[in-house]
């Protein structure tokens, strides 16, 4: 019997990317958007459909959705890449600006995906610390000296949900890099480096439907930047790598996009709540957050919390491997009465 070929090494030393999926009643682990479509925007994106050629490919352009996504942002259609969902994006600008020779930046603890895509294209990553209260280190553009060629700023930062400001995204910009800001979270925030693009060819900014536009199941994710960089990014993305039925249901919601309002301010405001109540339970820690998760710090082993809640059904975010999170859980804002009940059960089990 042959020997299975073996894969490449940089594939066998990584690990499988684990969700941490569970069957629960309450899941706040994934960074969601608690509510689906409202009904009659689903029932619309679900009618168009009918109208798709399932037998033709999707244009493996998307202009429509480029041109809305474009016109939204006050840009053209050259500034604009779709691909699917984020992931698949920052797996381009690395095989575009990355590979053997090149080096990337991440400021850690951060998206995961970063180093683990760095590591599959063969670019080097390097990982610089955040400070005790997970900001950028301090003279960030010094500390990476000029051995980088891209950096990657999530901002709002997952999973500790902390901002980059503008004044640290420019340092980075005046120093030549090529600066990916992850902002799958902005809309949560309400702050987006986009206005910078105007000044500076050398940003990328990517953004999501999956989280605010509640369309994490249709995998859907766009980059604003320079022409230049999105030409290069439609080189090395795979052909037809967006289907039809997302590309009309995202245009649908750009079209739509201020119905979305009242859902991002009721889990702005949901976010507090809950951040209020978690200040005032024994033995646990929030950090500020601007995003739609708050990241928690215990004062009893997080694995041990994080059973427990499992126990009760309610499925959290556990960072059992991440450097510097060894103590903390993620918790992604529910509906009111999925964060009543992660209220409870951290308030009994914070009394035993």
């Amino acid at each position: 019997m042959n020997e299975i070929l073996r894969p490449r090494e940089a594939v066998a030393k990584l690990n499988t990317y684990d969700p941490g999926h569970y069957e629960v009643d309450i899941d706040l682990s994934a960074n969601e958007n608690p509510y689906d479509l409202p009904a009659d925007l689903k029932a619309r994106i679900t009618s168009a459909a009918l109208e798709i050629p399932f037998n033709r490919y999707p244009d493996p352009l998307a202009l429509e959705l480029r041109a809305a996504i474009a016109a939204y942002h006050g840009l053209k259609t050259a500034n604009v890449a779709i691909g699917n969902g984020g992931d698949e994006l920052l797996m381009a600008i690395l095989l575009a600006f990355g590979g053997p020779g090149r080096t990337a930046v991440t400021f850690e603890p951060t998206f995961v995906m970063y180093a683990i895509l760095a590591a599959l294209t063969g670019t080097d990553c390097l990982k610089f610390a955040r400070d005790k209260q997970f900001a950028l280190p301090g003279e960030a553009r010094e500390n990476i000296g000029s051995a980088a060629d891209i950096v990657f700023v999530c901002s709002p930062n997952n999973p500790t949900g902390n901002l980059a400001t503008e004044a640290e995204v420019v340092a980075l910009l005046d120093g030549g890099f090529l600066v990916v800001v992850d902002e799958a979270y902005g809309e949560f925030s309400g702050v987006s480096a986009a206005g910078l693009l105007r000044s500076y060819s050398n940003l990328a900014v990517l953004k999501t439907f999956s989280k605010a536009f509640s369309l994490a199941g249709l995998r859907v994710g766009y980059l604003l930047g320079a022409p230049e960089i999105v030409a290069d990014i439609l080189k090395v993305k795979l052909p037809y790598n967006v289907n039809a039925f997302s590309q009309a249901a995202a245009t649908a919601l750009m079209e739509n996009r201020r119905r979305f309002d009242g859902i991002i301010d009721e889990i702005r405001a949901e976010r507090q709540r809950l951040f209020d109540a978690i200040c005032g339970i024994d033995g646990l820690t929030p950090y500020f957050s601007r995003a739609n998760f708050i990241l928690v710090k215990s004062a009893v082993p997080a694995g041990d919390l994080w059973r427990n809640l499992l126990e009760r059904s309610i499925l959290v975010r556990y960072f059992e491997r991440t450097p510097g999170l060894e103590d903390c859980l993620r918790i992604t804002i529910g509906k009111p009465a999925e964060n009543n009940a992660v209220i409870a059960a951290l308030r009994e089990l914070s009394e035993k």
